[in-house]
């Protein structure tokens, strides 16, 4: 279909100074601590274009009680963990046209295997 993919793996600090060209971030089990999560968001965002697609899935705030019954991982502080409410917060301009906290049965190697609550979500940047 001619698509062409480029994609960048590092931290922030590595990514090329590029302008809002990006057509979407995913944003995957990307758990930050509270004192940079906002500021890093909020950067991550200004690498993309507008119309660009914002692809989330992290742990939620639930999640606490999910390793101490199912062990299926995660952060152990809160203020790594998510809430709808946050990621609104914390992805301003993006118009999320799906966002819940949902359990879902993990499969992904010995240290997340198991029941787990995450939020997940897809929006558009406006």
């Amino acid at each position: 279909h001619g698509v062409r993919l480029e994609y960048h793996v590092g931290t922030l600090a590595e990514i090329p100074s590029l302008p809002a060209d990006f057509d979407a971030l995913g944003l995957v089990f990307a758990h930050f601590p509270a004192a940079i999560r906002s500021s890093l968001t909020r950067d991550l965002l200004t690498h993309l274009r507008t119309g660009g697609a914002v692809i989330f899935e992290a742990f939620a705030k639930a999640q606490l009680s999910y390793q101490a019954i199912h062990q299926s991982g995660g952060p152990q502080q809160a203020d790594m963990l998510y809430s709808v409410e946050e990621v609104h917060a914390e992805f301003p301009g993006i118009e999320f046209h799906r966002l819940e906290e949902v359990e879902v049965e993990l499969h992904e190697g010995p240290f997340h295997s198991g029941l787990a609550r995450v939020v997940r979500g897809f929006g558009v940047k406006r």
